[in-house]
């Protein structure tokens, strides 16, 4: 039998290994050293206790000669265990601080192929999934590391020395610890091809509780309402459950793996002291070898009972670094950038777009000129905003092209104000969210854009230093809106996508927007969704998404 020792998501390692090669090569150096040194104590031992078998009978010069001796082994047995525990405190250090560095690149690395590859609107990930795969794997990784890469190369290197020298000291006890590997390695082979199949189970069966999680507490509001607490707990409890049961599952196997490994390295270990002790008896060793051999053959047999493990964690690692890397795959090809050079055009040509499963937008064809606000109108769920997503690449398009000013709308994203109908602010400050994406906000041109959209009230009570919570929970519907098209404004472009502005907005606020959007159309192209009846008064094209709705 052999294992799958196919590690792609460690392989995918290696550039973070070479760019710290210098602590690699150390570590691969002091491994052996340690294991050299952990092996040495174990022949002053056999020295000391032949010593000590000499039987002194007169207190003469030899019995000198002989405490003298001992007490000079005794010295040695106890530097170098003193040593070899400075060796592996050294040792310790430098692998969790090479194993800290590499998790630390590769978070660094996830946290922008997360935010390049997530697509909300497009419903191509869930949030759940991908939170888990950002901490959760990540985490998994940090603690799971630097124990296969502490212990495993020692291991080996004692592993390789101590079956050399049961080879060179006694062929036969070499022999039987050869014999021994075979089983001993094919139960690992078994136990690490069990523990991959299950751990990659229980893998999936966490990020789904971590996105159903997700799910539930972003939805409580409805669960609440319906007094479905009791109900939703159960649904959690019982992927709680799947994954208590694999690990039970794993459990059991890992008994009957534990249960055959130590029976035969009990078997091994019971044979040297034995081989050992007839050949004291027959003159051919002396008493120090049974304690040699107990220990060389204990060196070859239990790094590969402990391999198991050892490969259970490689590849719980691999599993979780898959799923890290996932996020790299995933990441979407960036359209290079272009800069507008004056007020665009929007150009829609045979857009074909799909809106849910019912109903899908066919042949939209029509055009924006520059410098002019057009509007999207159609009942709600017709399409608006999903036509008005397609323009900046949140939802696909099927068939033909949007160009704004002879370009791909997606190479002059940086060009284009965007406000959604959901305000999508982060739990930061106003201040921060009106200015987002700049390291040194303009409070002057907050103020002025703020005045614009009717903010200025909410920024006098509140101050622009006011944290708005997770998703703008500390405001309502309407300062929201208001964060979100300053937010939009802030920049000055030369096109603008306005999802329902006035939307939520009180009299007040509607009529300052309203007249700022007569002014902006005059040095800006604006496309428009909305019912507002004073918005459609103001627009200088009304195009009917109506007329564009195909079913299914």
């Amino acid at each position: 039998m052999v294992i799958n020792m196919k590690f792609k998501g460690l392989f995918e390692l290696i550039p973070y290994i070479h760019n710290h090669k210098t602590e690699a090569v150390i570590i691969i150096i002091l491994a052996l050293v340690k294991a050299v040194f952990s092996l040495i104590p174990i022949q002053l031992l056999g020295k000391i206790i032949d010593i000590l078998a000499v039987g002194v009978t007169e207190r003469d010069v030899k019995a000198l000669l002989i405490e003298s001796s001992c007490s000079l082994y005794l010295f040695a047995f106890s530097m170098v265990v003193f040593l070899n525990h400075g060796i592996e405190n050294v040792y310790g250090y430098l692998t969790f601080l090479f194993t800290d560095k590499i998790v630390n690149d590769v978070r660094n690395d996830t946290v922008g192929w997360a935010l390049n590859s997530f697509r909300p609107l497009k419903e191509q990930k869930k949030e759940g999934d991908v939170i888990s795969r950002l901490s959760g794997e990540i985490e998994s990784v940090a603690q799971m590391l630097a124990s296969p890469v502490n212990n495993l190369l020692p291991l080996a290197y004692k592993f390789l020395i101590s079956l050399f020298v049961l080879f060179w000291w006694n062929p036969v006890m070499g022999t039987i610890a050869t014999l021994l590997i075979t089983p001993l390695y094919a139960f690992s082979c078994w136990i690490g091809v069990k523990s991959k199949n299950i751990v990659s189970q229980q893998r999936i069966a966490q990020g789904e509780l971590v996105n159903e999680i997700s799910n539930v507490l972003d939805s409580m509001p409805v669960i609440n309402a319906w007094r479905a607490e009791e109900f939703e707990s159960n649904k959690l409890r019982l992927l709680s459950n799947k994954i208590f049961d694999l690990k039970k599952q794993l459990h059991i196997k890992y008994m009957i793996y534990w249960f055959l490994t130590q029976l035969l390295t009990g078997i091994g270990v019971v044979s040297a002291v034995w081989i050992s002790y007839k050949s004291v008896l027959l003159g051919a060793m002396s008493a120090g070898s049974i304690t040699v051999a107990y220990n060389y053959m204990q060196n070859v047999l239990t790094p590969i009972g402990s391999l198991s493990r050892y490969v259970r964690n490689l590849h719980e690692i691999d599993i979780a670094l898959l799923r890290i890397f996932g996020l790299r795959s995933e990441q979407y090809t960036r359209e290079d950038s272009e800069k507008l050079n004056s007020t665009p055009d929007i150009v829609f040509s045979d857009v074909c777009v799909c809106c849910n499963d019912d109903h899908f937008l066919k042949n939209v064809t029509f055009s924006v000129k520059p410098g002019s606000l057009a509007v999207l109108s159609g009942p709600s769920g017709s399409g608006k905003s999903t036509l008005l997503h397609a323009v900046i690449g949140y939802q696909p398009l099927q068939n033909g092209s949007i160009k704004i000013g002879g370009m791909e709308s997606l190479h002059c994203i940086e060009d284009i104000g965007v406000s959604f109908q959901l305000a999508y602010l982060l739990d930061r400050t106003i201040r921060e969210n009106i200015a987002f994406g700049q390291d040194l906000p303009n409070d002057m041109r907050i103020l002025s854009i703020a005045e614009k959209v009717g903010l200025s009230e909410l920024i006098v009570e509140r101050g622009l230093d006011f944290l708005v919570g997770t998703h703008g929970n500390a405001l309502s519907g309407g300062e929201r809106r208001k964060v979100a098209l300053a937010r939009a404004f802030y920049n000055p472009k030369l096109c603008y996508l306005l999802d329902e502005p006035t939307a939520e907005l009180d009299d007040l606020s509607r009529k300052k927007l309203i007249n700022y959007l007569k002014q902006l159309k005059q040095k800006a192209t604006v496309l428009i969704t909305s019912h507002d009846e004073d918005i459609l008064a103001i627009a200088d094209q009304i195009v009917s998404v109506a007329e564009f709705v195909q079913n299914s």
